[in-house]
Parts: C-alpha cells; sequence; structure tokens
C-alpha cells in the first residue's frame, strides 16, 4: 500500500489499528514513517536484522530454538522516540506489556539458554518479580553492574551512576562457558620478583 496517497485522519486510523502510540500529535510525513516501518513484512533468518514490535517477531519462531537473548526493554521514560512513544498510563499496564513479551521470550528460549536484561535500577525490581514469576527464582543466575556515565552536575537528587543486567536461565542446564585471560607480563614479572624476595627471605 502506498500510505503517501492518505490523509491524515486515515494515517491515524492505520496507527490505531497497527497498535503504534503516541501517534495524535505526529505530522502527516512523520505518521507515514512510522507505518512503513510497521508495516514491513517480517521475514525470519540468520542474515537479517530486523526492526519492529519483538512480540511480532518472536511470535514467527518455533519453541525452544534460541541459545541467548539480550533484552533492552522500555524504560517507561515518557519520552518519544520517534517509533516508539516510551509511555504507559500506569505501572501495571507496564508490567502486563513486558509480560507478554518474556511469556514469548521463555517460550523460544532452549532448555539451555540464558536472558540478559539490560534495565536501569528504577525499575530492576520489577523485572526480578516478573522472571522469578516466569522463569522461576532459582533459574536467576546473577545481577550485573554496569557502570555508566553520572559525570553531569545534579542538585536536587544524587546521580544514577550504573544500568542492571539482570540474568536469568531457562533451567537448571543453562549453558556456561568461563572465560579466562593469560596474565599480563607486568603482573608476571611482579610475582616473579616478589617470589624471589620470599625464597631469598626464608632460605
Amino acid at each position: 500500500m502506498d500510505f503517501t496517497k492518505l490523509t491524515l485522519k486515515s494515517l491515524k486510523e492505520k496507527c490505531k489499528e497497527l497498535g503504534i502510540k503516541g501517534y495524535s500529535n505526529k505530522k502527516r510525513e512523520e505518521l507515514i514513517k512510522i507505518i512503513e516501518i510497521k508495516s514491513k513484512p517480517i521475514i525470519i533468518n540468520d542474515d537479517n536484522y530486523q526492526i519492529g514490535d519483538n512480540i511480532d517477531l518472536i511470535k514467527e519462531l518455533s519453541n525452544e530454538t534460541i541459545d541467548l537473548i539480550y533484552l533492552d526493554p522500555p524504560y517507561n521514560t515518557r519520552r518519544d522516540f520517534y517509533d516508539f512513544e516510551d509511555k504507559f498510563k500506569n505501572k501495571n499496564e507496564y508490567i502486563e506489556y513486558m509480560k507478554l513479551r518474556l511469556y514469548e521470550c521463555h517460550r523460544v528460549l532452549k532448555k539451555t539458554g540464558t536472558i540478559v536484561i539490560h534495565i536501569e535500577p528504577k525499575i530492576s525490581h520489577y523485572f526480578r518479580f516478573i522472571c522469578d514469576e516466569i522463569f522461576g527464582d532459582n533459574n536467576f543466575r546473577n545481577e550485573i553492574i554496569w557502570k555508566t556515565g553520572g559525570n553531569a552536575k545534579n542538585k536536587y537528587k544524587l546521580n544514577r551512576f550504573h544500568d542492571n543486567l539482570i540474568v536469568y536461565s531457562k533451567t537448571n542446564k543453562q549453558t556456561f562457558n568461563p572465560l579466562y585471560f593469560d596474565y599480563d607480563e607486568e603482573y608476571k614479572k611482579n610475582r616473579m620478583l616478589n617470589f624471589a624476595k620470599y625464597i631469598k627471605k626464608n632460605m
């Protein structure tokens, strides 16, 4: 369909039909771009990067086919990100919105799979409760603190210096590959010197 031929009223009706939020104050050209992005056919294969509502994309996937999910969900910031308005009526609407998507994530994740959710501290506790319900609290693996910016001066409250990475597995059969790094030369040199001093002192 050529959306450029639609009237402003028809474009807004199309937005409502597609479940697009925050379209009421958009200009005609903005609405056309948003609808074009939302209306693109979904093609799932190994060579494509897809843009769209993740719940539409993930429903195309079979059960237990994904090894790792990295999820950077909406934060309910009430900001307009052009093709998505990060604004919900209340806490319950936001929680239900995320639950639907996390149930789908659980469905497609392999028994050995892992999900990592990147979220800010202000709402990270919601995700712990939701994921305890969906994945099981015994499948909580870790919460990683990722240091971010925070150099800006703030006269009214403490600055936020980190994001949270919440990690769950689907079962206790999670695949985990530990990473090991060689010691650098400076470290090895210092260790050898300290060892030599210890031997000299104690011999």
